[in-house]
């Protein structure tokens, strides 16, 4: 069966729309920055006139404020927003909050989507999350990150995270723990959603990185961050996707 490669005209037109806002606003957005003004202003300025552009949240619902990209139109936008480092912020598109915006999209409850998405969705927010862990390697199934529920309504979670991108910058952490070693392997991890900043998730560290590392850069939350899990407590209203769903979701 033959493919077909052709662009369709509407992602072609959004393609080019993002394109003329990526040279337009973006670039000469990023001399401000040189010249020493400050990144929360440069980047509310161009949210401001992305916003009424429709140019925000490419890969969202339009009943949610975003702009009900399918896949290759999205993939298309991320592509041109790659030509500044600011672009992706521009439009609050970065990673990692746009995977995790759609996860809780697509898991949340009605409480949880009520109270973390509308600051996310605004812009207002940043979310990270923390799977990864140093003692794993590669295979997320050997994470070691505990989840134990307290009796009181609250999991208690202890462990450490590794390569937690942008958790310097986020007030939201989705976090992945072992609540049940007894279940089959991909059924034993469970996701929670935990305001930051919380004396239970501490930030060590930004780990070093064949990235560029800037004070700027770690502004815009491109950093990878190991983090100390210690008696982190969080409410059982904050278990995303019901337990044992963490692989499912992730």
């Amino acid at each position: 069966m033959a493919i077909d490669f052709v662009i369709p005209d509407d992602a072609k037109e959004v393609r080019a729309r993002v394109r003329q806002w990526v040279q337009d606003e973006c670039i000469p957005a990023e001399k401000r920055l040189a010249d020493g003004e400050a990144l929360d202003k440069v980047i509310a300025d161009l949210r401001k006139k992305a916003r009424a552009q429709g140019l925000w949240l490419p890969f969202i619902p339009t009943e949610h404020g975003g702009m009900g990209l399918g896949p290759l139109a999205n993939a298309l936008v991320q592509m041109e927003l790659g030509q500044s480092h600011l672009g992706a912020l521009s439009m609050n598109s970065q990673g990692p909050d746009d995977a995790t915006m759609l996860t809780l999209l697509a898991h949340g409850t009605d409480y949880q989507k009520e109270k973390f998405l509308g600051p996310l969705f605004n812009g207002e927010k940043r979310i990270c999350y923390s799977m990864t862990e140093k003692a794993a390697g590669a295979d997320a199934t050997g994470m070691q990150t505990s989840a134990v529920k307290d009796g009181k309504g609250n999991y208690v979670l202890n462990g450490e995270k590794w390569f937690s991108s942008s958790a310097n910058v986020a007030d939201i952490a989705v976090v992945m723990a072992k609540t049940n070693p007894e279940a089959p392997r991909h059924q034993q991890f469970s996701t929670f959603i935990v305001e930051l900043p919380n004396p239970g998730y501490k930030i060590l560290r930004n780990i070093p990185t064949m990235a560029v590392h800037s004070e700027v850069a770690e502004q815009m939350g491109a950093a990878h961050c190991e983090i100390s899990i210690d008696n982190l407590v969080v409410p059982e209203e904050n278990l995303l996707g019901g337990e044992g769903q963490g692989f499912a979701m992730g």
